[in-house]
């Protein structure tokens, strides 16, 4: 009786077995597929320019994005954006998968800023890239409040040291919010130089990067919640003289303060949560602030309803989904 319930037992391990694999390869073909979909697609966008999209990274010059951690959703955590132009590189947002993906593609510029959109655990999983060799010193990361005290406790649970040293910059709404900027000797991490707490300007945003060739201003999604929204633009390159603009809110956002913010902006990316109403909220938000195109992240593994939910509320054909290595490129050029 105990070896036939033994074999029962083996028996039932292995039909577990190879339904979970049977699932992984239905993935991988869905995957596959998805690529398929979106690889080698151009958009031209109003004002003569255009979004490229193409699994090549070195395909086309211009303001290239893309993201990583995307690929198997639900599985996989929230994807990180990766915005890279003129010899610098700007991640938003950090998940358990981009510290793999970082050190398997050839991404990184000789600068780089990280900054988070949110407090969701999804968001904030990135203690692998304060590792020694993997981002390029120092490391300087922007982020609602909390950020700081968080990369601290985590680093001293973990006994980790960051030998290039790293710095938070926190967003705070008001001055309620301020907890002592929590820069006192004491507190700090032995690796940690100090940063600031940035309050909102006159316009209700964050001003955070500015100098040649780029700027980066924040501003509050959802006060509840922490959330921020991001824009990224360019001030002028050789390739896109206009300026290349992207601009980055989460499923969070509240719909009305964060509008004005991304009036016209060349590529909203939008982060869903899944669902077909979740597309059409991304669409209608694309359509308000007169997106030029919506690139959605958090989709299903194929993501065609979704695609055609946004598309019929947005009411442009210039809608795709995020992608693990996809390169999206924007720039003057067909």
């Amino acid at each position: 009786m105990r070896v036939a319930a033994s074999k029962l037992r083996k028996s039932g391990i292995a039909q577990r077995i190879s339904s979970v694999s049977d699932d992984l390869v239905k993935i991988r073909q869905a995957e596959r597929r998805k690529v398929e979909i979106v690889t080698d697609q151009s958009f031209e966008l109003p004002g003569g320019k255009f979004l490229h999209i193409s699994s090549d990274h070195s395909k086309h010059k211009g303001t290239k994005f893309a993201f990583l951690g995307t690929s198997l959703f639900p599985g996989r955590t929230e994807p990180c954006l990766l915005v890279k132009n003129e010899g610098r590189c700007f991640i938003f947002n950090c998940g358990d998968n981009v510290y793999r993906e970082l050190q398997r593609a050839s991404y990184l510029e000789k600068q780089c800023t990280i900054f988070i959109t949110s407090m969701d655990i999804n968001n904030v999983s990135k203690e692998g890239l304060l590792s020694p060799g993997v981002l390029p010193p120092p490391v300087v990361i922007y982020g609602p409040q909390g950020l700081r005290q968080y990369i601290r406790a985590t680093l001293r649970a973990c006994f980790a040291r960051v030998p290039t040293k790293y710095t938070v910059h926190e967003l705070l709404l008001n001055n309620d919010l301020r907890v002592g900027n929590q820069q006192s000797q004491d507190l700090m991490h032995e690796d940690e130089l100090y940063g600031d707490d940035l309050l909102c300007s006159g316009n209700d945003s964050y001003p955070l990067v500015e100098d040649d060739h780029h700027n980066v201003i924040s501003w509050s999604l959802c006060q509840k919640k922490q959330s921020c929204g991001f824009i990224y633009k360019e001030t002028g390159t050789k390739d896109c003289s206009s300026g290349n603009s992207i601009a980055l809110v989460s499923r969070k956002s509240e719909r009305v303060p964060w509008c004005l913010k991304a009036k016209d902006v060349d590529v909203l990316v939008h982060e869903i949560d899944n669902t077909i109403h979740g597309a059409q909220i991304a669409g209608d938000q694309a359509k308000a602030i007169n997106a030029k195109s919506l690139v959605m992240s958090g989709c299903s593994r194929t993501g065609s309803q979704e695609l055609e939910a946004a598309k019929s509320r947005f009411g442009k054909a210039s809608v795709a989904l995020s992608m693990d290595h996809v390169t999206f490129t924007l720039n003057n050029n067909g």
